[in-house]
């Protein structure tokens, strides 16, 4: 784990230049700006990774309510992590992959290697990076996430709409 800074937030990771990449995409391009007609804003952030969106959601709207949902573990630690060490409040988490049905199904990733590359992960083996190995994971039905408006929906979850959930 590497701690560096983004923009004025700590931020822990696996791979920094992982981390890099994503922050240059989100912090720099502006990937997900929006504008809102309230000032907290309800987000639903799907494929959250270590939380480098959340983090920018909060820098644009700090009384933002969000909920993040990742479902690779040592990603979820991290956004565990990168949450309490910034100071958040109203982000809840959900270690899950998105679905239509809560269940199980397999991810594909970088799984217990050094220095991974987990933003190339997916539900699809052939999307996955070179070498990847299955996981089992928790789903959760999106629409059971929406019980309110939701004023933006990011969804950065590689293959999900491929996806065939056990059970």
């Amino acid at each position: 784990m590497q701690k560096i800074f983004v923009d004025e937030f700590e931020v822990f990771s696996a791979n920094k230049d992982e981390c890099l990449d994503i922050a240059q995409e989100i912090f720099e391009n502006h990937e997900y700006l929006f504008s809102s007609s309230t000032p907290s804003p309800t987000i639903i952030d799907c494929g959250s990774h270590i939380g480098l969106a959340t983090l920018y959601f909060k820098k644009l709207f700090p009384l933002a309510k969000i909920t993040c949902i990742e479902p690779i573990p040592e990603n979820f630690t991290l956004l565990q992590k990168n949450i309490e060490a910034n100071h958040l409040h109203t982000v809840s988490l959900i270690n899950a992959a998105i679905s239509d049905k809560t269940g199980r199904a397999v991810i594909f990733g970088e799984f217990g290697k050094p220095n991974p590359r987990f933003c190339g992960s997916s539900l699809i083996q052939d999307w996955a990076n070179p070498g990847s190995i299955p996981l089992s994971v928790e789903t959760i039905a999106l629409s059971s996430l929406i019980n309110e408006k939701i004023d933006f929906l990011k969804l950065d979850i590689e293959g999900q709409g491929f996806l065939k959930v056990a059970g």
